[in-house]
């Protein structure tokens, strides 16, 4: 057999690449809502826990409740490791953003039907957009 079996149209092959980036792009976009929801969880957290440190270390140098040292210490490591997980969650998001960033602006060899003919995302202002409504 000189020919495949089943040519597809190039209409058919950009509906079927805009549907597969349409996937990524979603799938990027529940990750990032992800890292942004521990983000927040864990800025709740670490407000928190800095919160009870500064308390207790209060007590230990105004009240000199020695007793509270070890919660001092403790409350310090839990800040120690949130702002850590902070730094790496925010490299994460960075990360993801670009990735959001790259993958709005491929078009993958076909002109999408959601960009000008700049490459540029339509706005609702957009003459393109209001030709096409």
């Amino acid at each position: 057999m000189l020919f495949p079996r089943r040519i597809r149209t190039t209409q058919c092959d950009a509906q079927l690449d805009a549907s597969r980036f349409q996937r990524l792009e979603k799938t990027v976009g529940r990750l990032h809502a992800e890292i942004e929801g521990e983000i927040d969880d864990l800025r709740a957290c670490y407000d928190s826990v800095a919160a009870s440190a500064a308390f207790s270390q209060q007590a230990v140098e105004t009240e000199g409740r020695a007793d509270l040292s070890p919660k001092v210490e403790e409350l310090t490591g839990v800040l120690i490791r949130c702002a850590d997980r902070l730094a790496r969650l925010d490299r994460q998001r960075r990360f993801i953003t670009a990735l959001k960033e790259t993958i709005a602006a491929f078009d993958g060899g076909y002109p999408r039907p959601d960009r000008n003919e700049s490459g540029r995302q339509k706005s609702e202002h957009s003459p393109d957009l209001a030709r096409s409504a």
